[in-house]
């Protein structure tokens, strides 16, 4: 009995001793803002085609993913273990208002907690005030505080529409020449003034244009290869009210159209459409993927807004092969609303990965950068408990968001030996 009873002792001591060492060699993760180094033994999501690249060793240095490895039976010290979780690409919000909503510095930085604790790293305004985008990007930058990047659009409209006042606020010249939020008739400009537009736009580090409203078929046609000309974007809605019909704006030469309800050309609240509305949607949605022109569904503000018939539309455009983005023009984080709404239109779990992530990055021109977690790619990563492509509903559940490569949501940790709980 004796011997048996030192035999236990001596395999508990070991235990003990075993589970020391474990926790001594793999690294806390860093306090929220620090960098994170290599993270261990996680499973990898493509968002493309939703295969899993299972227990892979990714190192990050200065915010850019530089190797990525099978990882090694035994952890290393200084690595972060993620035995068990699942990581895919930092989410992209590809319809904000950020500089409309994030009008200083408390707002931007209360902005940026919700989008980081909802897994979103990178968003698109179309249409804020860029001054504040400005101030939020230098905040960031200077570690104020931990934000999603943003991409950001000069927004234009003519005819009869006026804009509103705090989309030129702090705008010291003609507010009908602001460089960000312009009304610009071009009927009655020359294809110089275009480009002279254009081009203080892209001195202020707009990505694209948002053509707002108004313009008929023969203005995008003068305007849009001009932006084009100069490396820009093209953005718009799908439908110019008094201007271009969707089924105009589909072979217009513009990139990505906002709002699946405007595809029927309709501006108001009803439940259903009529057949021959369905069948121009048809229609509208075949020259979408004809053109290759990726569609900003919104859907949560359609249903919100009393525009049940814009079920119909996503569907349809879905089953035309429409690529769309996750994007939401909502005030603070709707992504997770959003994407309920998509899955809930019958819009697959990969797709919608792909979209708020692979697609997101495609139309702000950063592929290959932004939407993949791939040697070379900026580190926007955003840590799970599962499998996404299996259940999308994870995503309810981030349990840390990496954002150029620091910790950008974070409340504790707990760490055992072979796992890691995330708040």
């Amino acid at each position: 009995m004796k011997q048996l009873s030192f035999l236990y002792k001596a395999i508990s001591w070991f235990c003990i001793l075993l589970l020391t060492v474990s926790s001594l060699s793999a690294q806390q993760m860093p306090e929220k803002g620090n960098e994170i180094g290599t993270l261990y033994n996680c499973n990898i999501v493509d968002t493309d085609s939703g295969e899993i690249l299972y227990g892979q060793t990714v190192v990050v240095e200065d915010g850019v993913i530089i190797k990525i490895s099978p990882s090694k039976k035994r952890i290393k010290k200084g690595e972060i273990d993620l035995s068990g979780k699942y990581i895919i690409p930092g989410l992209i919000d590809s319809h904000t208002h950020w500089g409309s909503f994030g009008q200083d510095s408390t707002m931007a930085a209360e902005l940026s907690a919700e989008y980081l604790k909802c897994g979103v790293t990178t968003v698109r305004d179309v249409g804020g005030n860029v001054l504040n985008i400005k101030d939020h990007l230098k905040h960031v930058a200077e570690g104020a505080y931990m934000g999603p990047d943003v991409y950001y659009s000069s927004f234009w409209a003519t005819g009869d529409y006026h804009i509103m006042d705090y989309d030129y606020r702090g705008w010291d010249g003609d507010k009908n020449a602001c460089p960000w939020s312009r009304m610009f008739s071009v009927k009655d400009s020359t294809d110089q003034a275009i480009e002279r537009a254009v081009l203080e736009a892209k001195a202020i580090g707009c990505t694209g244009f948002k053509l707002y409203i108004n313009y008929s078929e023969e203005d995008l046609a003068r305007i849009i290869p001009i932006i084009k000309k100069h490396g820009m974007k093209v953005w718009g809605h799908a439908s110019q009210v008094h201007g271009a019909k969707a089924i105009d704006v589909a072979g217009s030469g513009i990139e990505v159209v906002s709002h699946a309800y405007m595809l029927a050309d309709i501006f108001e609240s009803r439940d259903s459409l009529t057949f021959e509305e369905l069948e121009y949607v048809k229609q509208v949605c075949k020259a979408l993927k004809k053109n290759d022109i990726v569609l900003d569904i919104t859907a949560h503000i359609s249903l919100e807004g009393d525009m049940p018939y814009s079920v119909d539309i996503i569907k349809e455009a879905y089953a035309a092969g429409v690529r769309f983005v996750v994007g939401t023009d909502y005030f603070g984080c709707a992504v997770p609303d959003e994407i309920k709404r998509l899955k809930e239109c019958g819009i697959s779990n990969i797709d919608i990965l792909r979209a708020a992530t692979l697609t997101g990055a495609e139309i702000i021109g950063q592929a290959g950068k932004l939407g993949v977690i791939a040697e070379g790619a900026e580190a926007d990563i955003i840590v799970l408990p599962g499998n996404p492509v299996k259940d999308l509903d994870v995503l309810n559940s981030v349990e840390a968001t990496i954002v150029d490569g620091r910790i950008g949501d974070k409340e504790c940790f707990q760490y055992c030996m072979q796992c890691c709980v995330y708040n």
